[in-house]
Parts: C-alpha cells; structure tokens; sequence
C-alpha cells in the first residue's frame, strides 16, 4: 500500500488549499480509495479515483516542498519522482525529491500496519491529527470501539475514513499485491501473516 504521509512538523501542512490540491492532483492516477485497503474489513471509499478534477490555486507564490522516501523500497525511487511530475505540472509547485531523510513535507510510504486490522491502518492518519479535527477522531473512534453492532461500528470506521479524505494528510495513492515464493508443495492459506507482519506457520500448508 503506497500512501503520500504529510510530516507534521511541516509548515505546509497547516495549508488546506496545498493538502487539498495534492489529494486532487493525484485523483486521476490514484488507484487506491482510502486510507484503509481493499479487502480490510471497513474498508470504505471515501477518495476519489479517475476523472479530471478541478485543481484549486494553491498559492499565489510559487510553493517549494520535499519529498521523502525510502531507498530501500522496491520502486519507491521511480514512483517518488512519478509524484513529483504530477504534482509539479498539476499544481505549479516544486517538489524536492531525496531519499532517506525524516525533515521533509512529505513521504512516501509503503509502511504496513502493525496488525492487519481497519483500526491498525488508521492509525497513521490518527496518530498525528489536525488540531480542528481531533476531537471529532477521539468521538468517532470512540463510538466504533463501543459500538454495540456491527453495522454501527463500520458506520463510525467509515465517518473516519470520511474524515481522512477532508483532511488528506494521509493521501493514498496505490495498492498492489506482493509476490511470495513458496515451495513446489506448499500452499497459502487464510491469515499467513501475524502482528507486524510476521511470517505465521499457520497460514503455511504441506500438500504431500
């Protein structure tokens, strides 16, 4: 799962019109819909893919911001400068480009959750959330931890996600599956990996 994560620290940050532009730069492209994964129970649409979108003026002077990966993640080199070009030609901004360092504006992350739960990949965009929508988080998660059924415990984890489109400082970007090579007489199944995503015997099958 590749995501667009904003630093907090940064001083861009704090402007809504630049978060709402990158989000809608990278809508035509986007192949991921929320901050949650495709088949993650709670999974619910919430950004938008495809289309034209209407970019807003993001600054009236020229806006100068860096983005961050990591040199070790497969593609991440190629995908980061992919980005930069959208973003750059879409909006009228400079994107820096570097590799291995934390004091950037944004990173591109490919970080899974420590558990594969609706809850363990939120917690990225709730960790660090904007001042103006924090207490409304603290409701929401809340009243899906409480929830008394199913149905309202994927309401409130939708509101969330809901929430996360608005405020796009957690901005996905793509998901695609990782290969895994097994032996000739070995078969996957259900859950094969465990918290922080390690390798579960479990989930690992012998077929004589």
């Amino acid at each position: 799962m590749h995501r667009l994560v904003w630093n907090p620290d940064s001083a861009l940050r704090r402007n809504s019109t630049l978060r709402r532009g990158i989000a809608l730069a990278l809508q035509p492209d986007r192949t991921l819909d929320s901050v949650i994964p495709l088949k993650v129970d709670g999974h619910l649409k919430s950004f938008p893919t495809g289309g034209k979108p209407k970019i807003p003026n993001v600054s009236a002077r020229r806006v100068t911001l860096t983005l961050g990966y990591l040199s070790t993640s497969p593609g991440h080199a190629d995908l980061a400068r992919q980005l930069r070009d959208r973003l750059e030609d879409a909006l009228g901004i400079s994107v820096h480009v570097v590799a291995n360092r934390t004091n950037v504006d944004l990173t591109l992350s490919d970080r899974p959750a420590w558990v594969n739960t609706a809850f363990g990949w939120l917690q990225e965009y709730l960790t660090a959330p904007l001042p103006g929508s924090a207490a409304k988080l603290v409701a929401l998660e809340q009243r899906a931890r409480t929830a008394s059924t199913p149905e309202a415990r994927l309401e409130a984890v939708g509101e969330i996600q809901k929430q996360a489109a608005a405020d796009a400082t957690v901005i996905p970007v793509a998901q695609n599956d990782v290969v895994m090579y097994v032996g000739s007489k070995v078969s996957l199944f259900g859950e094969t990996f465990g918290p922080g995503w390690q390798l579960g015997l479990w989930g690992l099958q012998w077929q004589n």
